[in-house]
């Protein structure tokens, strides 16, 4: 069933997390902007135009939307980049025993043409928003943009406003641009190109020589490979990158743009209070969900910010297990990624009032939460022993 039209995405966003249908959701929001321009920049526009201060803001919203476009072509050059990358006989073998190619042939960061183009690119990225900026910010009078990582579904740049006199005129940001396809299938989309190039009486000259050198075989439980199942050997590859990409996909509920606006709105809601880093996370100012998706957010750095305690996921029903075991998710205790958020149960995240709960109790010591939640199922049992209310009072008591 599909979903009518509607203009804004902040109230289905609030509803809950790790939606199914994103696609859809954004084909049918007629504004694919969440959340607003960051506080420091929005207060400067209107302080600075005070009688045009509507104009000023979508203007510079539409500035950022230009430099978000400008940006995602670097995802385009990085994946013509690896498609190029040439892969020889000898680097091969190390390929299909351990299906991974950043390890075994030339880095495509190492392409001339791509630094080439992707120097130019963050040029013209710098020039565009210099340029959209001085419209309602006439002060601006430098932009510097510079690259600080890529992940999976997205590039993060830092990026930096002068004055004349050289003086920042706002605090650092940051804009991530995502992908249009995950880091991961633009490798299996290679890997895919790469053993079809190759014949079966090739491909197993290379595992011989694979076996040989290495001196264990390329499936597990198997001595050797014949020629006669080589055929069947590429069939499983098939079915290894089908599976993959599959995988990949499912992973769009957890991260990329629509997921991680998605929950950046939900923790905003249902945190009840602004959130700074302070609180143990950054949250993204403003998503566009559009054709070239991009967020933007505050530049944290280790020096001038600390988190003054750790963000309790579990306060609000969830985990955020990346957060934990990932550090480069972190800065000085405060989450900077919050792509892979989950509930710790769907049931609890679709409940404003199991959310409400959850909330007050994990707010309290732990040594006292046992009794919080049985004086709160006691009151609400004497008035509702509905299955669907012992149901969810059950489910919050096995996360308390």
């Amino acid at each position: 069933m599909g979903i009518s039209s509607f203009t804004r995405l902040k109230g289905i966003f609030r509803s809950n997390i790790n939606l199914n249908n994103y696609d859809e959701i954004i084909k049918n929001t007629s504004r694919k902007i969440v959340g607003n321009l960051p506080d420091d920049l929005l207060n400067k526009l209107i302080k600075r135009n005070p009688e045009l201060k509507k104009e000023a803001i979508k203007s510079t919203q539409s500035v950022f939307d230009d430099v978000g476009k400008v940006l995602g072509e670097i995802d385009t050059l990085e994946t013509q980049a690896i498609m190029r990358t040439e892969i020889t006989e000898n680097s091969m073998n190390r390929i299909v025993a351990k299906i991974n190619l950043s390890k075994d042939f030339k880095y495509w960061e190492d392409d001339p043409l791509y630094i080439e183009k992707k120097l130019e690119t963050l040029i013209k990225a710098e020039e565009t928003l210099l340029n959209g900026l001085k419209t309602y910010l006439p002060e601006t009078h430098n932009v510097v943009i510079k690259p600080l990582g890529s992940g999976s579904f997205g590039f993060t740049y830092k990026i930096e406003i002068f004055d004349k006199d050289n003086n920042k005129i706002i605090a650092d940001k940051v804009i991530k641009s995502y992908r249009n396809q995950t880091f991961l299938n633009k490798i299996f989309t290679k890997m895919e190109r790469f053993f079809a190039s190759y014949s079966d009486e090739e491909l197993y000259k290379a595992l011989e020589e694979f076996q040989s050198k290495y001196g264990e075989p390329i499936e597990q439980n198997t001595k050797q490979i014949t020629r006669e199942r080589i055929p069947a050997f590429k069939r499983l590859l098939r079915i290894r990158f089908s599976t993959a990409k599959n995988g990949l996909n499912e992973s769009y509920k957890y991260h990329g743009v629509a997921a991680e606006a998605n929950s950046s709105e939900y923790l905003k809601y249902f945190a009840g209070h602004k959130i700074s880093y302070n609180d143990g996370i950054e949250i993204p100012d403003m998503f566009n969900l559009g054709e070239s998706p991009y967020c933007i957010s505050s530049y944290i750095d280790k020096v001038s910010h600390k988190a003054s305690k750790k963000f309790n996921f579990e306060r609000l029903g969830l985990s955020h297990q990346d957060f934990d075991t990932n550090p480069t998710n972190g800065i000085n205790g405060i989450c900077i990624d919050i792509g892979g958020i989950m509930p710790l149960d769907q049931t609890i995240t679709r409940s404003k009032e199991a959310t409400r709960i959850i909330k007050r109790i994990k707010s309290a010591p732990p040594e006292e939460r046992k009794e919080i939640f049985n004086s709160i199922k006691s009151n609400i049992l004497s008035s509702d022993n509905s299955p669907k209310t012992i149901k969810m009072l059950e489910l919050i008591e096995s996360h308390v």
